[in-house]
């Protein structure tokens, strides 16, 4: 085969292969004296290649749909106090499992907490309470 630039490096794609089919190319691989690699590729067209079956649907689904009559910008904002508290519990476990780290200030952390629990007050304040509908 002949060599291939750098800029479009060969790479590992691993593959199954029916047995029957694996001992073919192993065959034809002994009667060329090349690699099974070489006669893969030989087979290869990559203007005709294709995807085989069907694309598996994605398991998380980016957009939810909406299960309440609630405002969209609330529960945004609801996401986003989520993901600070997340960010804080992530660094309270970092500096307790990670030795030689300073020591984070509690009274800092409650302040911190306790000015989210006064912004989701707010928001509750705000917020329009809707009944979810059952089905």
């Amino acid at each position: 085969m002949p060599a291939v630039p750098a800029a479009d490096p060969l790479i590992p794609v691993p593959c199954r292969l029916p047995k029957s089919m694996a001992a073919r190319f192993r065959t034809e691989a002994d009667e060329r004296g090349t690699s099974v690699s070489d006669v893969l590729r030989s087979y290869i067209k990559l203007d005709e290649a294709k995807p085989l079956g069907t694309v598996r649907p994605r398991k998380r689904v980016k957009s939810l749909a909406p299960v309440t009559a609630a405002d969209p910008a609330l529960l945004q904002a609801l996401r986003l106090i989520g993901t600070n508290v997340n960010q804080i519990a992530h660094g309270l476990h970092a500096v307790r499992l990670l030795p030689g780290k300073r020591a984070v200030d509690a009274t800092l952390l409650l302040a911190e907490l306790s000015a989210m629990r006064g912004q989701l007050d707010r928001l509750a304040v705000q917020a329009d309470p809707v009944p979810v509908p059952t089905s």
